[in-house]
């Protein structure tokens, strides 16, 4: 019986794990990555990526893909996001506009007929915690 150790991966230049990182994107015909994504399909452990990087979303700057989520937001970002949607909706909007209105929804003329979509960048609801006090 032959015993073979699997490969240790020391010392990995920064440029070699954003390619794998990139190849992961790539392969998945995405634009972004996630942790656990990166996880099943990349060829090093996504921690040592963080590590490296400082955090997650460093490595995914680096790397270039865009972010899945975006945890640094300020707290004027959320009221510029209200200011948008009140715009784009063309009332003010109630949590029901901000929970229930996706892309698809505008685009089936559900919620509104005249909306331009690229005008909507809703902020994720999960990252509004940082200025509900």
């Amino acid at each position: 019986m032959k015993y073979e150790l699997d490969p240790f991966h020391r010392d990995i230049p920064d440029e070699e794990l954003l390619a794998d990182l990139r190849r992961v994107a790539e392969d998945l015909g995405k634009h972004r990555v996630t942790f656990r994504e990166y996880k099943e399909r990349g060829r090093f452990a996504p921690r040592t990526l963080a590590e490296r990087f400082s955090s997650w979303f460093a490595a995914i700057d680096k790397a270039n893909p865009q972010r899945t989520m975006n945890r640094n937001i300020s707290d004027g970002d959320p009221f510029v996001n209200l200011v948008e949607v009140w715009t784009v909706v063309g009332r003010q909007p109630t949590d029901h506009t901000c929970s229930h209105t996706t892309a698809e929804s505008l685009a089936s003329g559900s919620a509104s007929a005249t909306v331009p979509l690229a005008e909507i960048n809703f902020i994720p609801e999960a990252s509004w915690t940082s200025w509900q006090r």
